[in-house]
């Protein structure tokens, strides 16, 4: 049996790393759109479920259309500018809680005023079409307005807003990366063999999340 001492701290720009937008505490950090930035990506998650779950800060510009109750664990997502109908920004199989991210195209001239000539900007009404993964029958439609009010986590039926990308850099995410700095030092004269560290990270209002990392490492 040897003995060693752990001390442990960490340094993060957020109180929580679960996701929840609570946790910021800077409005801007949770907009996905302004009169003063270009939206260059925005990431969904598909959560499933129908359009009674719609909870945006868009109410008047966006819409949402059940045609069938949609049970299975995929579905096929397809996503275009509504405006011409012929932009496709994403088309593939999603499965159940993960996420997809539409983004913009390149654009110049006179209305990019921005430093950055190769900024991308999504269009301005974005339609996604939720189909049944197998025979693509059509499940729900939703039209966003990237132009009106967009909040990180705005829900959209079975789409929820995760995070976005504005003028190509600026990314806001509700979940924020955490970073451990970690030191353990043997007591004892003998060498320590150090096989495995557990390290348990209990999440509030969150599934408990465990992170183990195994190293072989001789400390002296």
């Amino acid at each position: 049996h040897m003995d060693c001492t752990l001390s442990s701290g960490s340094d993060s720009n957020s109180s929580s790393s679960t996701g929840s937008c609570q946790d910021l505490s800077d409005p801007y950090l949770l907009q996905c759109s302004s009169s003063t930035t270009v939206l260059s990506k925005l990431t969904f998650a598909y959560r499933g479920g129908n359009c009674s779950h719609t909870q945006n800060s868009q109410p008047c510009t966006s819409d949402c259309i059940d045609f069938m109750d949609q049970e299975d664990s995929q579905v096929q997502i397809t996503c275009f500018d509504a405006t011409t109908g012929t932009q496709v920004l994403f088309d593939d199989v999603v499965q159940l809680n993960s996420t997809f991210t539409l983004e913009g195209t390149i654009f110049a001239g006179e209305e990019n005023n921005h430093d950055d000539y190769y900024l991308r900007k999504l269009p301005t009404h974005i339609m996604c079409a939720i189909g049944q993964a197998d025979s693509r029958n059509l499940v729900q439609t939703i039209r966003v307005d990237t132009s009106s009010p967009l909040l990180l986590h705005d829900t959209f039926g079975s789409l929820r807003v995760e995070s976005c990308l504005l003028n190509n850099h600026d990314l806001h995410r509700c979940e924020h990366t955490t970073v451990y700095n970690t030191t353990i030092e043997n007591t004892q004269e003998n060498q320590l063999i150090l096989q495995k560290v557990n390290r348990t990270r209990i999440v509030t209002n969150h599934k408990d999340a465990s992170i183990t990392s195994s190293r072989k490492d001789l400390l002296p």
